[in-house]
């Protein structure tokens, strides 16, 4: 109720909502940010094991 009512207050400032949306958008960016980057060190980290294996088959 307390949320409810904060909304219909900042509404009027017409501030809430749109605060409340940028902060959700920065949100999801930043999430998609840290899966690209944990992706990214996975790939790294199997490739570089790979190299490893093979680097060390040759010698």
């Amino acid at each position: 109720m307390t949320k409810r009512l904060r909304w219909c207050a900042d509404d009027k400032k017409g501030r809430g909502r749109l605060s409340v949306f940028l902060v959700s958008i920065l949100f999801f960016v930043d999430f998609l940010a840290f899966i690209s980057l944990f992706l990214h060190i996975t790939i790294d980290t199997r490739m570089g094991a790979h190299r490893l294996r093979v680097a060390l088959k040759k010698a």
